[in-house]
């Protein structure tokens, strides 16, 4: 018997008609046992003598079924659209992966439509490693419904039988074990497994850029920048991709924001200048909101306050209270505010971060320190920044953010004089190490 997995570069349409394991022969006489079937009735369905049927099953490199009786026996059988030649199990192959792009292109609806097309293959329980990539591609399509509980059922239940499977299953099963980490935001076990997929890459049918935009996407929401730029600059020279697709809109937003965060605001303008018109040619709603938003974080990282503020309320326009991205918006425009000295419009934000966004840890450690970087004279103040939220902002792989108050508290030691020039230094050390961090923070595989 093949050994399925070692073959990575073989075709469907490589293993020959007379191998015991795969021959058309045994394939049907394994369906027809698992449907109860005799040969007798087999032979009555294509209109021949019952020891043709048993010559056939039993000596298959002298005896072979027509085209013919091929086509009369899957109808009788009700396997009309399953793959048993090798050309169809190569083609079938081809149409799960264009399958695979409508899930990949948002195309839900036809994709659930075309489904049973596909779902044939798990009649033909000796194709174990077509029935997995099958499944594996099902999990795409429930992922992209949003369906994480059942994704991860999907992904744990079939999870034993990976380590005997092809290295194309492999790939697709670790790619997806990475996008269900991704939805769960534990961006360090989602790198683990896509970075197992990225090694597996030659052995689909076609290289799938997205998995280097996850890759680059683990790196950004681990706080690693410079990593996130490096692999995003791979995708964009290493993929043709058409400047409309949504796709290159993600990517060029996502290292927009990286250069920005990294102190690149030239290259980060020029880029998000480009997703804007990218994001209303594709009429992006959600995009175009997001652009907004990355446009006034750049002019923040810019200290130019109040025109990122100005981007801030036009981003608001889109967001609905519900959405990912509204209390990171809130959250900066709150800070411009601050860094203005706008002490009562301030306030008033503070006041409505509070009312409208739920308990979620992060965002209640961060307008708390808001509220604590607007009485920096009060030590307890002080205090709690320094000994509370840029701690827990290093561990939630928030740099960027921690950089930012390591940096308030920084000047106002500095002011301060004298007496706190052990606390500058301490708070100068963190700030090395959190940039440590950024440019060379290790993967653990």
């Amino acid at each position: 018997m093949y050994n399925l997995h070692k073959l990575k570069n073989i075709q469907w349409g490589d293993f020959m008609d007379n191998d015991k394991e795969l021959c058309i022969a045994h394939k049907i006489r394994e369906i027809r046992k698992t449907k109860k079937i005799t040969q007798s009735d087999l032979a009555v369905a294509i209109n021949c003598d019952q020891s043709k049927i048993g010559r056939i099953e039993t000596e298959v490199e002298k005896y072979q079924y027509t085209d013919d009786e091929l086509h009369k026996i899957k109808g009788f059988l009700g396997i009309e659209k399953a793959p048993l030649t090798n050309k169809e199990l190569e083609d079938f192959r081809k149409g799960l992966y264009k399958w695979n792009d409508l899930i990949k292109n948002g195309l839900i609806t036809e994709a659930r439509e075309r489904q049973n097309d596909f779902d044939v293959i798990t009649s033909l329980t000796f194709e174990k490693n077509m029935i997995l990539l099958y499944r594996m591609l099902e999990i795409r399509l429930v992922l992209k419904e949003a369906n994480v509980d059942l994704a991860e059922k999907k992904l744990l239940q079939y999870e034993p039988e990976i380590c005997e499977a092809s290295d194309e299953v492999k790939y697709h099963f670790y790619f997806f074990m990475g996008s269900l980490n991704i939805f769960k935001d534990k961006f360090d076990v989602a790198l683990q497994f896509y970075l197992k997929a990225s090694n597996l890459e030659d052995c689909i049918l076609e290289k799938d850029p997205s998995i280097h935009f996850n890759i680059a996407t683990c790196y950004s929401g681990l706080g690693k920048y410079v990593f996130a730029v490096s692999t995003l600059l791979e995708v964009r020279s290493a993929f043709d991709f058409n400047k409309t697709s949504v796709l290159w809109v993600y990517v060029n937003n996502l290292l927009a924001v990286n250069y920005a965060r990294i102190g690149h605001i030239t290259k980060a303008r020029n880029l998000l200048d480009d997703c804007y018109e990218e994001a209303k040619a594709i009429n992006d709603t959600d995009r175009i909101a997001y652009v907004l938003h990355n446009q006034g974080f750049t002019c923040f990282v810019a200290e130019e306050f109040d025109k990122a503020i100005d981007y801030f309320n036009q981003a608001f326009k889109f967001y609905k209270k519900t959405d990912r991205y509204y209390p990171e918006c809130l959250y900066y425009k709150t800070r411009c505010l601050i860094a203005l000295n706008k002490v009562s419009e301030s306030k008033l934000m503070l006041k409505v971060a509070e009312e409208e966004l739920e308990k979620d840890e992060l965002y209640t450690v961060l307008f708390k320190s808001l509220s604590c970087l607007m009485t920096l004279s009060d030590n307890l103040c002080v205090q709690y920044i320094e000994e509370v939220a840029i701690p827990y902002l290093i561990g939630a792989n928030e740099h960027f953010k921690a950089l930012d108050f390591c940096k308030e508290l920084g000047t106002a030691f500095l002011k301060w004089g004298a007496g706190y020039k052990i606390r500058l230094l301490e708070i100068k050390g963190k700030a090395n190490d959190i940039r440590d961090k950024i440019l060379f923070g290790e993967v653990n595989i």
